[in-house]
């Protein structure tokens, strides 16, 4: 039990313990004290002595992590932890603090964030310069605001890796990012916007990296993110008036109706809809096959009626979209395997 006045009340039992010791060597004391003082804070020493306080959160985060031993993954109480993998190749410190801007609006999920910075090398040499030239060991998702104490929750840590390739070391941080059951499980990469560019200069190698990741990351059993046009959003000053659009592949997973839920719960997407108090989502569909609308929606009626009773029991305010309007759906051409056999 603390309080400043039993701090303040052994600080003047000290000084009156000094005096009654020795007057001379008391007062001298002081001065030595008063000067190193006055030298340390003069010449901006800066120096981490250590605190129990800090001991004892080291402590008590080990033990959390140990304790998820015993706590079994279910999907009512699944939350995206989200595993980044960039390099500065592929998305320039613009397009990498404006994707880390996305996953602090994502907090609410109660997910954590995995930033993987790759660096395209030798992994053998230079482990010293890459040690010093990232000595902090966690990347913030936000800009530092002068005379505002960043969040705890707006850092994510910085799992820096060197190998040969891109595709070796998105490999590598998909198997080793984590610690216990302490690990993500959805993968995010920026888009590959100079894909054709890259091309037709003779860097194949570079593009098939990308696209075999996005493979190895639905093989490895991870949901799947790529963010594209985050750049061009004023993280700064929302503007209202917009939506939150959906376009529900019906046989992709949840992660396309979780995430925009988890987009609605944060401030900055609520201030960016029609109404101040509630972020907009709008859900659209996307027929299989190349067909016409009427046929599409004939076939679709029996989807329809599901989808608006799952929506309904997971509580989503949204607006369902009629896909017999025109404009309001997209068809996805029918996929056929190399003997021009239609994939189910």
């Amino acid at each position: 039990y603390f309080h400043w006045s039993g701090g303040l009340a052994g600080f003047v039992l000290c000084v009156i313990a000094m005096f009654l010791t020795d007057l001379v060597f008391a007062p001298i004391s002081f001065c030595i004290a008063i000067g190193l003082a006055y030298y340390i804070a003069t010449k901006n020493v800066s120096t981490n002595w250590g605190t129990a306080l800090d001991a004892r959160a080291y402590v008590n985060a080990l033990t959390s992590v140990l304790h998820l031993r015993t706590i079994r993954l279910h999907a009512k109480t699944f939350r995206p932890s989200y595993l980044v993998m960039t390099t500065e190749d592929l998305a320039d410190a613009f397009t990498q603090d404006a994707l880390g801007s996305y996953l602090y609006s994502l907090r609410k999920g109660r997910g954590c964030v995995f930033w993987g910075q790759i660096l395209i090398g030798d992994p053998r040499t230079n482990m010293l310069k890459l040690r010093d030239r990232f000595q902090d060991t966690y990347r913030p998702l936000t800009k530092a605001v002068e005379g505002v104490v960043p969040k705890p929750d707006s850092f994510a840590p910085l799992e820096v890796l060197q190998a040969r390739t891109y595709y070796d070391g998105c490999i590598s941080l998909m198997q080793a990012t984590g610690i216990g059951n302490l690990r993500p499980n959805t993968v995010v990469l920026p888009y590959l916007e100079n894909w054709q560019k890259m091309l037709k200069e003779g860097k194949e190698t570079e593009v098939a990296d990308y696209v075999n990741t996005i493979a190895a990351s639905q093989k490895m059993r991870f949901g799947t993110m790529i963010g594209r046009g985050l750049d061009r959003i004023n993280w700064n000053a929302p503007t209202a008036n917009k939506t939150i659009d959906v376009w529900w592949l019906l046989d992709d997973g949840g992660l396309t109706l979780l995430v925009p839920y988890i987009m609605s719960l944060d401030k900055f997407w609520i201030a960016n809809t029609d109404d101040r108090r509630q972020c907009r989502v709008r859900l659209f569909f996307i027929f299989q096959g190349n067909q016409s609308l009427e046929k599409g929606a004939a076939q679709f009626s029996k989807e329809m009626k599901t989808i608006k009773e799952l929506v309904k029991k997971f509580r989503f305010d949204w607006e369902i979209m009629n896909p017999t309007d025109h404009g309001l759906f997209m068809v996805r051409p029918e996929r056929r395997d190399h003997n021009g056999e239609p994939i189910q």
